[in-house]
């Protein structure tokens, strides 16, 4: 791992002198931040204080809350001794595990799976994608490794979701009650993790919280699950994951699945990566913003609104946040409005891709170990994102409020055994093909009611073209994306007894649909149905009846989450972020 850390600390010291100086570890006061790794406090880092600081740095805060209750007298200082405990803790493995050289003897037999789940990822602000700014290097060596799906595409805009799409290979309006505040995947649904144990795999997840906490039915299947509380980072997971890695038998093949928050909201982390793509000397007016947990939900097209949010009703007793918050701030413009300009967009996601930088080390540190134990050679590597981030490219910035392909185009990359080293795949693939191919690779039988294509069979050419991805939205969204088009639907509950009828009788040039033909507007900046001529008309209908189709033939599934299911902790962090909000 020493070639990882060599080469991001080189991409900091421009000079090539062997050191980072305050020039180079970035504006907006780093030098304060440089003091902290500055050990011999001669106003610059050499390579070996600046790893130390990036292992001893937990780049988003978190708070160990567990064993915490409601705010008591002398609570705020216990969680800060709590938080520095965890730290400490958290450094040592980080220097034990991440420091470990020790070769495994390959293993005959079924390949592991090691799946890297980039939270809030958009494909194209990354590195294999052909970004503008060098984003993720580590990531696009092992791309070349391997191969990219150039057009990968979510099936669902949120993680609850998304990634019940993962676990199942089905869509989540089957799994369950497609109701966001009380989705979950109830024990009769049979995941990836299941079968794979059932076939003799040892299996692990380590995720970093939210919606991915085990009370949300994602553990299931699962012989070992660490949740972090809140969003927490790869800093937690990788040595996790490494340490657990390292106790597995050495003739049983396993499969981890190591999961990121690091390009959640509110895109801040780990100096000098946050302000990375920052050449400014001052304070940039736009990171005061960011210190707030609930910026996406807060800024509706080019302006910010404090304190505009409004919640629904959760059966635990919290309150989750509403589409109503989006529509109240384009409503209720005033003197508390804050107008963003081009320049605090383009900080924004100069913010975002810090974080994809920092996320990059982690996962190149993980690679890197797995190829030093021996691993990799017989490990499938499949990289994958659950969903991207609108970042206002259109009216928002969260995922929430669109199936634009700025928030459902993914990463998705396979590297290792039944994957030629090179290639770049041009066909449509989706989140549904995910577990085909991780079980085709275990030589597993597939579950009877998953759907999705082996990716095996795609990269060959041995799978049929895909002609269609259908996606679903948590806030009353539904999508088709075809090669050339695609049809957005909108406000159509979709839990309602007679969608396939609604969707077929609303007008198609109704507030209800947006479509947008892909081949000249990639941006999906021109909705064809404001002023439709007839071909574009017939285009729609065409759409439409293969959305009507598709709900049709969807059993919808009746679980739904019991109102005592959700841990104290995962709430109050969930709230914490703008998820849910507690009752008055």
């Amino acid at each position: 791992m020493a070639a990882v850390w060599a080469e991001t600390f080189a991409s900091f010291d421009k000079d090539g002198d062997g050191r980072i100086s305050t020039n180079e570890f970035g504006a907006v006061n780093q030098k304060m931040a440089l003091g902290n790794g500055d050990a011999d406090k001669d106003n610059h880092l050499s390579q070996k204080e600046w790893v130390a600081m990036v292992l001893g740095q937990p780049p988003r805060f978190q708070r160990d809350l567990h064993q915490a209750r409601p705010r008591q007298s002398g609570e705020k200082e216990r969680l800060k001794n709590v938080v520095q405990a965890r730290t400490a803790s958290d450094l040592a493995k980080l220097e034990t595990s991440l420091g470990s050289t020790q070769r495994v003897p390959e293993r005959a037999g079924p390949p592991n799976i090691l799946v890297v789940g980039m939270d809030t990822t958009r494909a194209d602000h990354l590195s294999p994608y052909g970004y503008k700014r060098d984003t993720t290097p580590h990531l696009n060596a092992l791309a070349k490794r391997g191969v990219v799906f150039e057009r990968a595409y979510a099936n669902s805009n949120e993680s609850l979701y998304s990634h019940t799409n993962l676990w199942t290979g089905r869509y989540a309006s089957e799994v369950a009650r497609p109701v966001y505040q009380t989705f979950f995947i109830p024990d009769k649904a049979t995941t990836l993790a299941e079968v794979l144990s059932i076939y003799g795999y040892d299996t692990g997840g380590f995720v970093a919280g939210g919606h991915l906490d085990a009370d949300f039915g994602h553990s299931q299947g699962f012989r070992t699950y660490e949740a972090q509380v809140g969003f927490g980072s790869f800093w937690s997971t990788v040595p996790q994951a490494l340490e657990w890695i390292d106790g597995r038998a050495a003739d049983t093949p396993w499969m981890a699945f190591v999961h990121g928050y690091d390009a959640h909201a509110p895109y801040q982390t780990s100096a000098p990566f946050g302000h990375r793509y920052y050449s400014g000397k001052d304070t940039h007016p736009f990171d005061k913003l960011m210190k707030d947990p609930m910026l996406p939900e807060r800024i509706y097209k080019r302006a910010y609104y404090p304190g505009h949010s409004v919640f629904f009703q959760h059966p635990k007793g919290f309150k989750i946040l509403s589409l109503e918050t989006y529509t109240q701030v384009a409503d209720k413009p005033g003197k508390q409005e804050i107008p963003l300009s081009t320049d605090d967009v383009a900080h924004m996601h100069a913010h975002y891709d810090g974080c994809l930088a920092y996320a990059d080390l982690q996962v190149g540190l993980l690679i890197a170990a797995i190829e030093e134990r021996g691993l990799l050679e017989n490990t499938l590597v499949l990289v994958i994102g659950d969903h991207g981030e609108d970042l206002l490219d259109h009216e928002y910035v969260n995922h929430r409020t669109g199936l634009y392909d700025s928030i459902i185009h993914v990463p998705m990359i396979a590297v290792g055994p039944g994957f030629e080293a090179g290639q770049r795949v041009q066909g449509m693939v989706e989140a549904l093909d995910f577990l085909p191919t991780l079980l085709r690779t275990a030589g597993a039988q597939r579950p009877a009611m998953s759907r999705g294509r082996a990716l095996q069979d795609v990269a060959s050419g041995a799978a049929p073209a895909l002609h269609a991805v259908f996606s679903e939205g948590v806030m009353d969204m539904l999508s088709v994306r075809t090669e050339t088009h695609k049809l957005i639907a909108r406000g159509f509950t979709l839990a309602m007894p007679d969608l396939p009828g609604a969707l077929s009788k609303a007008p198609l040039t109704s507030a209800h649909f947006a479509m947008y033909d892909l081949r000249t507007d990639p941006g999906e900046k021109n909705d064809l149905l404001k002023a439709p001529s007839l071909a574009t008309q017939a285009t729609g209908e065409k759409l439409r009846t293969q959305l009507v189709a598709w709900r049709t033939d969807l059993k919808i599934g009746a679980a739904q989450q019991s109102p005592s299911k959700v841990d104290w902790a995962v709430a109050e962090e969930l709230r914490r972020h703008g998820y849910w909000k507690k009752e008055n």
